[in-house]
């Protein structure tokens, strides 16, 4: 009796601990069929989203998770894509009240996050300081002195977050570019500039534009910026960093023909010769064609200076090049500019240091150079009015009706004088401060230049880049340049400026106050 007593409570106690572990694999199987349930209906939905879509847009969504998920691996990625929307970014702008939203915006931002997240995930969220951090910080904080003046806090917060853009631009390239990468970044700004160059020549020739932009049976190539004085401005800020190519290119294949015994390896750079010449060619065919005054003063003496510093007997040929335009420009005889240009200049000559522009007769060959003299007196006026803080970082448009001049009541967005325009809003404090900083840039790229080897890639980057500054600084004596998108150039200009000297200064992890090299 006692026997089957002690195998039904054997029986009893192995009941209940199958029946508690069949228990809990039943809970178990349940959760996981219902996760797999809803996966299911997850999977089910996006199907039937899907195949309710058109394919143009599932291929967009696809394509867009793919480049989210590139981004997020490799956030050099984002500066890539960046320099071919600059130039187009008109074409794909999105009107939000006073500002225009660009894909330029929403990139920058994903660049921002995805270099944070990188950070993150190494545990070392350290902001670089790189040479050119303290006057950008300058200037920033010269525009902050004129927010205490501003009449529009949407135009200073647009004009602001440019600059902000700029400092970012510039930190991720410093941070996660190395040299390497500045032969791909100069060969995508040279595909660019050689793009927009051919559809300039291609509006030139064909006359393909509007009515506006004709100028005595030529139609002036704007590219896709709608206005051919941007147009002349980015192919200004690209033309020194070609020429400067093409001279390197060009040292090179007379290096190789003194040192090379192999035929074909003298042929390749024969070629590669050949190729830079035409890019550059091109380049300032489409800026003649533009019919840009500023650009090709800025252009002329941007190359000269490029020829300059690439040092020996290119500084001497730039040397020779000059004594011998100004030799030819006391002959009247001799022209060294084609007939259009030298009229193109000669139709403003007599309107320099005129300070009464009421007394003009506005005629259609005269009406664009009447039109800016109008913008440089008001925003003179605006500056007379407010010396030291100015009238708001921005605000140049939303104050303009107070200070127009007769017929010209349109603000044109600026006073086609940066300088002025500076003055006008933030005031002598903050020129002084853009003044700061711009002198700070050309001592530190003056200063790497003088570090690279003669004949190197380097020294053709920093002296091509110091071309596109010298270019920026004169076209903006006319026009403002930082539009458009090209702000964001200048930004990377800059920073190949600082690869370079990172690479000659053999400096890695100084650029930040924790965690330096010993």
């Amino acid at each position: 009796m006692m026997d089957w007593q002690k195998l039904l409570r054997i029986f009893e106690t192995n009941w209940h601990i199958n029946n508690t572990h069949v228990g809990q694999t039943s809970c178990l199987s349940a959760c996981t069929d219902w996760k797999s349930v809803l996966c299911v209906i997850v999977l089910l939905g996006l199907g039937i989203c899907f195949a309710t879509m058109p394919v143009l847009l599932i291929g967009s969504i696809l394509a867009g998770t793919i480049l989210l998920t590139l981004i997020l691996i490799q956030p050099k990625l984002c500066l890539y894509l960046l320099i071919p929307i600059i130039p187009f970014s008109s074409f794909l702008q999105l009107e939000i009240g006073e500002a225009n939203l660009t894909p330029m915006e929403p990139l920058i931002g994903l660049m921002l996050i995805s270099w944070l997240l990188r950070k993150a995930s190494k545990q070392a969220i350290v902001i670089p300081h790189p040479p050119l951090l303290f006057p950008f910080m300058i200037f920033l904080g010269g525009i902050g002195f004129s927010w205490l003046t501003m009449t529009s806090i949407t135009s200073s917060v647009i004009e602001t977050i440019k600059w902000i853009e700029m400092l970012i631009i510039y930190l991720f390239i410093v941070d996660n570019l190395s040299l390497k990468d500045s032969r791909r970044i100069v060969g995508l700004i040279l595909f660019m500039g050689v793009t927009q160059a051919g559809l300039g020549i291609y509006q030139f020739v064909t006359l393909y534009g509007p009515p506006e932009f004709m100028y005595h049976e030529n139609m002036r190539a704007y590219g896709s910026f709608n206005q051919p004085n941007p147009f002349a401005g980015y192919m200004g800020l690209i033309l020194p960093l070609a020429f400067s190519v093409m001279l390197w290119q060009i040292q090179s294949l007379i290096t190789k023909i003194r040192t090379e015994t192999w035929y074909f390896g003298k042929i390749k750079f024969l070629i590669t010769s050949i190729i830079t010449i035409l890019i550059f060619w091109g380049m300032s065919y489409a800026m003649q064609a533009s019919q840009s005054r500023g650009a090709w003063i800025g252009a002329i003496v941007a190359i000269a200076v490029t020829v300059f510093l690439h040092g020996r007997w290119w500084t001497i040929i730039s040397i020779v090049g000059i004594i011998g335009m100004v030799i030819a420009d006391t002959l009247e005889d001799i022209s060294i500019l084609p007939d259009g240009i030298i009229q193109r200049f000669e139709s403003a000559i007599p309107y320099i240091g005129l300070k009464d522009i009421s007394t003009i007769s506005v005629r259609s060959d005269n009406i664009s150079t009447v039109e800016r003299l109008a913008h440089w007196h008001t925003a003179q006026n605006m500056w007379a009015d407010h010396k030291w803080l100015g009238i708001g970082f921005g605000n140049y448009q939303t104050v303009y009706p107070d200070y127009a001049i007769g017929r010209w009541i349109e603000p044109l967005g600026h006073a086609h004088n940066y300088i002025l325009n500076l003055g006008a809003e933030i005031g002598f404090l903050g020129l002084l401060s853009y003044i700061i900083l711009w002198l700070w840039v050309i001592i530190f790229a003056m200063r790497t230049l003088m570090s690279t080897k003669l004949y190197s890639f380097n020294r053709t980057i920093v002296a091509g880049s110091i071309g596109i500054i010298t270019h920026l600084h004169l076209h903006n004596f006319v026009d403002n340049l930082y539009v458009q998108g090209m702000y964001l150039h200048i930004a990377i200009i800059l920073g190949l400026i600082t690869l370079v000297w990172k690479d000659c200064n053999n400096y890695d992890d100084k650029f930040y106050r924790q965690g330096k090299t010993n």
